[in-house]
């Protein structure tokens, strides 16, 4: 059985990790699959069933060099016959071990169409230059990654998985309107944007409660929510364990995520699964399994200048239970019979391993 490594710099709230989480079980019936982050949050990970967090090894090194140093040394001990690098700081430790054991399999893994800062871009770039095999969660990142990075012929390995919950009966209240946003609370989640949007639905008169699920800078979020006079309209919860999300979201009619910047965007992908129909800037993957009008509602752009009309397409959609309904159902229908996650990461890895093995 192949020994397979997945590096992430931090294990936390991210559509890379829950991607992780939720694929873990079923590669560990194929592979021998671990993987190794710098560090965690423990409130996280701590409703995660042992014999999934049994193979997650957490250094407790929150620097970026000091835990380099220790995931090579711990690679070395290991000796992997695959290593997959996800996010750029895990690129150091993935690129010395390959140097240090050039048989091995590097495969570089990229989750998004946009790059933020000059070391991200550097050690992608190194990553692109070392790798053997690279993924990509959606057509959107291939698409990019090969403009940006020169990689030709990645695999999609999208972010799609069997989710077991039933979806929501469709329907929306016609009282009051229930938005839910789960993720981190940074600057190109934009959040600033969505709270400027609950503001001019709360001018317009529509009456509606977003809760938000998230970690980050929650001091400036709540500092805007006073600002804009919303606190009875939204609230800042903790984050939900991976075994609540899909329950919780059963609570809610949309998911709201405005972001300037996304790959294939789980939270999304979950959001459809279950029923909820997303508000969403059409930025990476989403623009492609998404459609205005049809399973969601997008924010056009340009994002700012257009929020007034986006308040008229959900006050719309709110004035008429029988078009969120269908809405609703086609969102359910978006990922049917489409591959998934755990299918083609084996077939990715075992596709490799095949062809190289045979020369």
């Amino acid at each position: 059985m192949l020994k397979v490594v997945h590096i992430v710099s931090s294990f936390s709230l991210g559509g890379v990790q829950t991607g992780i989480l939720y694929s873990m079980k079923e590669l560990n019936t194929q592979f021998e699959y671990k993987v190794i982050a710098y560090t965690a949050d423990d409130n996280w990970l701590k409703d995660i069933a042992e014999d999934i967090r049994k193979n997650i090894i957490v250094l407790g090194s929150s620097n970026l060099i000091s835990g380099s140093l220790k995931a090579t040394r711990l690679l070395q001990k290991m000796k992997p016959d695959v290593v997959v690098a996800s996010l750029w700081k895990s690129v150091p430790a993935a690129a010395a071990y390959k140097l240090i054991n050039p048989k091995v399999c590097l495969c570089g893994f990229y989750h998004q169409n946009g790059i933020i800062h000059f070391p991200e871009h550097f050690f992608l770039w190194l990553l692109a230059k070392k790798q053997d095999i690279s993924f990509a969660d959606s057509n959107a990142t291939k698409v990019f990654i090969e403009k940006k990075l020169g990689i030709k012929n990645a695999a999609i390995v999208p972010y799609l998985f069997e989710f077991n919950n039933p979806a929501k009966t469709p329907g929306i209240d016609s009282s009051t309107i229930k938005l839910v946003f789960l993720g981190r609370l940074t600057g190109v989640k934009r959040i600033d944007r969505i709270l400027l949007f609950c503001k001019l639905c709360k001018d317009a008169g529509i009456h509606f409660l977003l809760d938000i699920y998230g970690k980050g800078d929650i001091e400036k979020c709540n500092t805007i929510i006073l600002n804009y006079k919303l606190q009875n309209e939204v609230t800042i919860k903790n984050l939900l364990p991976l075994n609540k999300i899909q329950s919780t979201m059963m609570d809610y009619d949309f998911l709201i995520q405005l972001s300037d910047i996304e790959g294939m965007a789980l939270s999304v992908v979950e959001a459809l699964s279950c029923g909820l129909v997303p508000i969403v800037t059409p930025v990476g993957e989403i623009e492609h399994y998404t459609k205005d009008g049809i399973n969601a509602i997008w924010l056009d752009k340009d994002f700012d200048e257009n929020l007034p009309l986006l308040v008229k397409k959900l006050s719309a959609l709110f004035n008429n239970p029988n078009e969120y309904k269908l809405l609703s159902e086609n969102a359910v229908a978006t990922f049917k019979n489409q591959p998934k996650y755990v299918e083609s990461f084996i077939a990715g890895i075992n596709n490799f391993t095949t062809i190289k093995m045979s020369r």
